[in-house]
């Protein structure tokens, strides 16, 4: 919609994240495993959120326990990398996801991580046109996340935490 990406307000769980330097919100770090609603508020919003949300506004709400509950999810990818004419190549990729949610006393807890990888080899076209094949590329990379939120004081303690590893 014409805006930049520093005039995009990011909120995770009622905080700003936006870099007061830069501008923008870097989300390479949200874990999506961790993630139970995000908004998004097109347009101009600065008369509510501030003159640094003038493009939009994205809200994110992360999960927070409740009832104890785990889940695990596995994916194997395929991802076709098609190189001039030849479409036969395949790149595959695998992710491991762990959600898991309780209650300890009055507090409920989230934690969530990902783990995820990408290999095989992958094609690469040569400076004289012909097709060939790198075998030594990959990635490896992994996300986690803690969130708890706890009654306090007649209103509502939320804390948590986040990071990110990768390996190309």
């Amino acid at each position: 919609r014409g805006s930049t990406s520093s005039q995009v307000l990011v909120i995770v769980d009622g905080v700003r994240m936006n870099d007061a330097r830069q501008g923008y919100c870097d989300m390479t770090w949200l874990n999506l495993e961790s993630v139970e609603r995000i908004e998004v508020l097109k347009g101009g919003a600065s008369s509510l959120y501030g003159a640094d949300a003038v493009g939009g506004v994205i809200v994110v709400t992360t999960k927070h326990g409740g009832d104890r509950k785990a889940v695990v999810t596995a994916e194997n990818k395929l991802y076709p990398a098609a190189v001039g004419s030849d479409a036969s190549y395949l790149v595959s990729g695998q992710s491991l996801g762990v959600d898991v949610r309780t209650r300890i006393g009055s507090a409920s807890v989230n934690a969530a991580a990902s783990f995820d990888r990408a290999g095989d080899s992958f094609p690469s076209v040569d400076s004289d046109g012909s097709v060939g094949v790198v075998g030594n590329s990959g990635y490896l990379g992994g996300k986690a996340s803690l969130g708890a939120q706890s009654p306090l004081a007649g209103g509502i303690l939320t804390a948590s935490v986040a990071g990110s590893y990768a390996d190309l």
